[in-house]
Parts: structure tokens; sequence; C-alpha cells
């Protein structure tokens, strides 16, 4: 396996147990919304930090190229983070993972047009075993759910975010860092997402209670900061398509974060799901040589 795979691999799973960090918030009254400002803003300060400190020379970017990390922060995090979480609000976790799911798709035919990156036949098998196995793990397959043009274009909005956040980084690392790509997109998200939530309102909610300010400085940087920078990190060296298929298996690991800690049920659909997405880890790894290792 490449290094790059395994940087998003490893980012996969981080974000992956998201929901052990957020639920801790939310049973000290966090709000979806004040949860995401928790992730995004205390990322942003922790990212300025500790490249001030360490590689202050990656804090230097030209004037003409600030629109990548607009973009990219405000365009793709922020529009991710708020259209993900009304697709839940409106539609339901289900299909509000299948609808962000089908970034791979689209960044894989973006992908082939911009950075003229073959479709090959092992991308698409993966891809489809990929999309398949989330269906199952959503438990879409069966539930009858409505798909009314609201959670329609909420969610195909949230992907198009995720998409033009890969796509967009993968321009800007062809001239800056890893580290520079993840300190400013998270200063421009953070500084979008304050048009739409109250980091004051949320710091005094954190300060009400110390014992969620563990919880909120976990979800930033174990489940925020260090797997966006790995993310990013991947990216030098992997194909932007290959990368968006990798970072399928979060939904894999959420699942078996809710049935392993919080004791959700588990049947045959999660498990072929889970294998599925597993089996299609391992296809695009067969032969790194032709797919961008």
């Amino acid at each position: 396996m490449s290094k790059g795979s395994l940087f998003i691999i490893i980012q996969s799973i981080m974000i992956g147990v998201i929901s052990i960090f957020t639920n801790a918030l939310y049973s000290r009254g966090f709000t979806p919304a004040q949860a995401s400002s928790v992730r995004i803003g205390l990322s942003a300060i922790f990212f300025f930090i500790f490249t001030f400190i360490l590689s202050r020379e990656s804090l230097k970017i030209r004037l003409k190229d600030i629109w990548l990390f607009i973009v990219a922060g405000a365009g793709g995090l922020t529009l991710l983070s708020t259209l993900y979480m009304n697709t839940i609000k409106i539609g339901g976790a289900a299909i509000a993972v299948i609808l962000l799911y089908t970034e791979p798709i689209i960044v894989m035919i973006a992908s082939s047009i911009l950075f003229k990156e073959k479709i090959t036949p092992l991308k698409l098998t993966a891809i489809i075993m990929t999309v398949i196995g989330i269906c199952l793990i959503s438990g879409i397959i069966g539930i009858g759910a409505p798909l009314t043009l609201p959670i329609l274009l909420s969610g195909l909005g949230s992907s198009l975010a995720y998409s033009l956040f890969t796509i967009v980084n993968r321009v800007a690392l062809n001239k800056y860092s890893s580290t520079t790509v993840s300190v400013y997109d998270y200063i421009f998200a953070a500084i979008t997402l304050g048009f739409v939530t109250n980091y004051a309102d949320t710091a005094v909610l954190a300060a009400s209670d110390p014992s969620s300010i563990p919880w909120c400085f976990g979800l930033s940087i174990f489940c925020c900061a260090i797997p966006f920078f790995l993310y990013n990190k991947g990216l030098e060296n992997l194909e932007t398509s290959k990368a968006a298929i990798l970072s399928c298996v979060e939904p894999a690991v959420g699942t078996l974060t809710g049935i392993l800690i919080f004791h959700e049920s588990m049947n045959p659909m999660k498990v072929t799901g889970m294998l599925l997405i597993i089996a299609a880890v391992i296809i695009l790894n067969l032969n790194p040589r032709k797919t961008a290792s």
C-alpha cells in the first residue's frame, strides 16, 4: 500500500469515530451547529499556532492564489458542514450519508477532465462496490424514505462542496505544502462559519461545563485537524479520484463505532456493506504503479 493511500485511510478512520466526541458534546447541551463551530474554529487556531511556531515560512502565500483557500475553506468546508447537517435534519442520516458519498463519482469525472486522470476498470469496480456498501450500511435499502427536492438539493450540495474541497486542494498542493493548504483552508472556513453560528455562545457553553472542554479539543484535533492534514498529505502523492474513493472507509468505521461503542444493532446488510468497502480499498491497491502510488 502506498504512503498516500495509508494517509487517506488513517484520516478516514479518525473521522469515522467522530460520533464518540459529538455524542459527548450533545449530551452536554451542544447543538450540531455548535459542535461544527468547535470542530472548525479550534482547528483553525491549532493549525495557525502549530504553523507559526514550527514552520513560519509555510504561512507565506501569493496574493493571487488566495482564491484557492477561500474556495476550499469557505466554499468547500463551510458548505459541506452546513449542508450535511441540514440534510440529516430534513432527510435523516441514512439519506445524508448516501448523497454525501456520491462525492467520489463527481471527483472521478472531474479529475478525468481537469487532471487527465484515467478512469480505469479498477476504479470503476471499486466505486461501484463502495456505493453499494454505503447503501447497505446506511440501511436506506428497503426503508422507503421519501427523497424530496429540498433533501436532494441539500444532500447533493454537500457532495459538491466535498468535491470542490478535494479538487481545489489538489490544485493548491501543486503550489504549496500540505501545511500551508491546511492552515488557510481552516482559517477561511472558520471566518465564514462565524456568519452562521455564534462563537461567543459556544464558548460560554463550554466554559459553563468544564467537562466538555476535553471533548471539544478531541473533536477538533483528533477528528478534524490531524485527519484533514493527512488528507492533504495523501493528495500530494495520490490521484484525486483514488483518494475520494478511499475516504469512503469513513462510514464503515462510523458504523463499526456505533456497533461497538453505542451498541447499535448489527445485521448482515451492515456487515456486507463494510466488507464491500474494505474489498474496494484492497482492489484500489492491487496495482499501485498504475493507480498512482
